[in-house]
């Protein structure tokens, strides 16, 4: 992954791991290529499976993050306007590092 898509994802990441589950991006994840049904029964296994999610996506390839966002729009529309390029996430936890 390119890494100002990194830098994106990771930008993004507390919304996203607030308003998604690795259940209802199952079905367009594997559609989009990103995961085969086993990769996402271990993560579902495990104790944060959505972040896991988001840290696999990293390696996933070059064009990763374009396909992830596909599957978002399928399940959850609404955060879409989270990848856009002049978007800028910051939250009290954030800001905490950022002083």
């Amino acid at each position: 992954m390119d890494p100002k898509h990194k830098k994106k994802l990771r930008g993004i990441r507390i919304p996203l791991s607030n308003d998604l589950t690795v259940c209802e991006l199952w079905d367009p994840l594997v559609q989009a290529l990103l995961f085969t049904p086993k990769e996402l029964e271990e993560l579902e296994r495990s104790k944060s499976p959505i972040s896991r999610l988001l840290d696999a996506i990293e390696t996933k390839g070059p064009d990763a993050l374009q396909r992830f966002k596909k599957a978002v729009e399928h399940v959850k529309p609404h955060l879409l306007d989270l990848f856009n390029e002049n978007t800028e996430v910051k939250g009290k936890f954030l800001e905490c590092f950022n002083n």
